[in-house]
């Protein structure tokens, strides 16, 4: 079912034994694990406190060490850390968004980081235009809060940044950490991701079909909301409740409720990516307006845009699938689409 690799490799041995696990509320009996002789990389730099987390899988049997998650590449599962905290001075831009990047791609409930100089003074207008703005940090948020402490002897700012992160992310938290608490929102979120990337897999073994048949399974499932509001990561415009706020602009929007605009799409897109075991990551225009996929096929990044692939209320026309950069600019000017949309905000994009 859903964390296990279900093609046999040579690096992989079955392990004959099955695995109960809790998944909105239904108790399903796993296929046989997969075990890889990959090793564990442990995490570091995080604190030892906060390692006490309520299991979501808590009336299940305790999951072994050697689960995985990631169909095409499998990946350990590991425990969730609650707290990333950071002993090394950071001095550079590259430094600090490296950091919160770990941090926010951790789904880490705080971050923690020492950081040159006065904080308020040199760095903070810059810091928030990188996590609200560039690439990849920031999309996984619904909202942030940062305070600071200034030591002038020693010319150093302790940060601390708490991340509200968005119901697709927590679902993508809920794959890789085998005891995060995840509520039963999250749990069917992940649940009907893991479906369609089920039906993908039987499709076909082309990993481009398989991309595809999940780039068409959200875009039938969704409509796109023209009554969405703008919403700000300050949370001041929202819909939907406290726990899950902006449906539209998260997974939870394309995958559950089926009306979603082009973060909802994307998120989507990414998590089951995240299942399928194919790395992406989320772009953003620079202007702010239109967030998109980049997939990575066969060591290339290339670009996904579920939203504007979606037809409406005519089949999927799919012109933006897989496509370089290149390629996405070109079949954006020939579609008379806004350049703008299409122009990635490119600071500090993965490799």
């Amino acid at each position: 079912m859903l964390f296990w690799h279900r093609e046999r490799k040579k690096e992989c041995q079955i392990l004959k034994s099955s695995i109960a696990v809790i998944l909105t509320g239904v108790l399903i009996t796993a296929a046989p694990v997969v075990k890889c002789d990959a090793a564990v990389t442990p995490n570091v730099g995080v604190c030892a406190e906060g390692d006490s987390v309520t299991a979501a899988f808590s009336e299940a049997p305790v999951l072994p060490d050697s689960e995985y998650y990631g169909i095409l590449n499998p990946k350990p599962r590991t425990k969730y850390q609650k707290y990333y905290w950071k002993n090394n001075i950071l001095t550079t831009e590259e430094e600090i968004v490296k950091e919160v990047s770990a941090g926010f791609d951790g789904a880490y409930g705080a971050l923690r980081l020492l950081i040159k100089g006065n904080f308020k003074e040199q760095w903070e207008k810059r810091f928030y235009q990188l996590v609200f703005s560039a690439g990849v940090i920031g999309h996984h948020l619904g909202g942030v809060s940062c305070s600071y402490a200034y030591n002038d002897y020693t010319d150093i700012s302790e940060v601390t940044i708490s991340p509200v992160y968005r119901d697709g992310w927590k679902a993508v938290a809920l794959l890789r950490y085998s005891d995060y608490n995840a509520d039963d929102t999250i749990k069917e979120l992940l649940a009907t991701a893991n479906a369609i990337v089920e039906k993908a897999v039987a499709s076909s073994d082309d990993l481009k079909d398989r991309l595809l048949y999940i780039n068409n399974a959200i875009g039938e499932k969704t409509r796109y909301d023209r009554n969405s509001k703008f919403v700000t990561l300050e949370g001041t415009l929202y819909n939907g409740d406290e726990e899950h706020p902006n449906p539209e602009h998260d997974a939870t929007g394309a995958l559950l409720s089926g009306l979603a605009v082009c973060d909802g799409y994307s998120a989507a897109y990414e998590l089951c990516l995240n299942i399928l075991g194919v790395d992406n990551y989320l772009v953003s225009s620079k202007n702010g307006e239109h967030i998109w996929n980049r997939v990575k096929v066969d060591g290339e990044w290339l670009n996904v845009d579920v939203t504007w692939n979606d037809g409406g209320v005519v089949k999927m026309h799919n012109d933006y699938f897989l496509l370089t950069d290149e390629e996405f600019m070109e079949k954006t000017k020939e579609m008379n689409e806004s350049i703008a949309m299409h122009t990635a905000f490119d600071e500090y994009l993965p490799e």
